[in-house]
């Protein structure tokens, strides 16, 4: 070998180099390539979950609906009753106390259109009876004529947080007084229980006002607490939607809602964004373990295989500068002088 070869061959990369550098070149894009396949794949599979939640959003929000619409087909099917036709208050208190076992209702009242409450379930008939502060629902119900819902307040009688759904008495075309069932936000535990959730999720149904009614996770602490601002921004600018947002109770959470276009009520599911993340942090962390243990291996051999090609190169040195010095120096002339 020419020591200007040499000098060259010694001036470049070592073969354990060359090889640790073709083994991370051919390790790290494949290991790129599937960083992007994974995230892309988790991504989809999070915007399917999302979707998959808006629908059980939905349903749940129904079921509340289908609550409220069974419970206006009773209090329609009493306000026919024979015996509030006559003015038999007695005997229809009667016929409200049998029927409120049928009803997802804690109490009946019948309010005069005035707000003056005529009779109620919670109270022996001619006991005496609260007076209503205030009645937004009966307004309602006096202005358009239809069955309606109220937000949560807080009950006259029982003195805890009640919502009310209300339906109107006509008499003669006419509307003279409201027949209303009354229940706690209990009566509204079976929606979230009928959806098993994931135990991390919250889950929650608010009333038309942004306050909360029915709650997976501490609902004696939170009922009545009103959603944030955020939330409700969203809710008056969509019926549905999802963002990612803080639980009330300080969890990071997207959210998905849905809205009633009849109550103005609305499901919530958070789904916690540690559950969300948490498959594709689980495989990306896998993928590196794999990556790296790929590259240790692979750099490992290139190491042995590039220093028995070291070694197997370097033992041609010394014969082939051996030979060189046996050569003549000037051979053309050695060859002149044999003539």
């Amino acid at each position: 070998m020419s020591p200007s070869l040499l000098s060259k061959w010694k001036q470049a990369p070592s073969v354990r180099a060359s090889l640790v550098a073709l083994v991370v070149a051919c390790i790290l894009p494949v290991a790129s390539v599937a960083a992007v396949l994974i995230v892309s794949f988790y991504r989809n599979e999070q915007a399917q979950l999302i979707s998959t939640t808006v629908s059980r959003a939905r349903t749940m929000v129904a079921a509340v609906d289908h609550d409220f619409d069974s419970t206006v087909v009773a209090l329609r099917a009493l306000g026919t009753a024979r015996v509030l036709a006559a003015g038999d208050l007695q005997g229809f208190h009667a016929r409200a106390v049998d029927m409120l076992a049928d009803l997802r209702a804690d109490s009946i009242l019948l309010l005069d259109t005035d707000g003056t409450m005529l009779l109620s379930t919670r109270r022996p008939y001619g006991a005496p009876l609260a007076a209503l502060g205030s009645t937004p629902l009966l307004r309602r119900i006096l202005a358009s004529g239809r069955p309606g819902v109220s937000d949560l307040f807080t009950g006259p009688l029982n003195g805890k947080p009640i919502y009310a759904v209300g339906v109107p008495v006509r008499r003669d075309g006419r509307i003279v007084m409201t027949l209303d069932a009354t229940a706690t936000p209990a009566q509204l535990a079976h929606v979230l229980a009928e959806q098993k959730l994931p135990a991390s999720w919250r889950a929650s149904v608010v009333d038309g006002a942004g306050r909360v009614v029915a709650r997976s996770h501490e609902i004696e602490k939170y009922v009545g607490q009103r959603i944030n601002d955020e939330l409700l921004r969203r809710l008056a600018a969509a019926d549905e939607g999802g963002f990612a947002t803080k639980s009330l109770d300080g969890i990071d959470v997207f959210v998905v809602y849905s809205r009633s276009p009849s109550s103005r009520w609305t499901a919530l599911l958070g789904i916690p964004i540690r559950d969300l993340n948490a498959g594709l942090y689980a495989t990306m962390a896998t993928l590196v373990a794999a990556t790296g243990a790929a590259l240790a291996a692979g750099v490992a051999l290139a190491w042995l295989i590039g220093g028995r090609i070291a070694r197997s190169v370097q033992a041609l040195i010394p014969p082939a500068g051996h030979r060189r010095r046996r050569q003549p120096a000037h051979p053309a002339a050695a060859f002149q002088g044999g003539q």
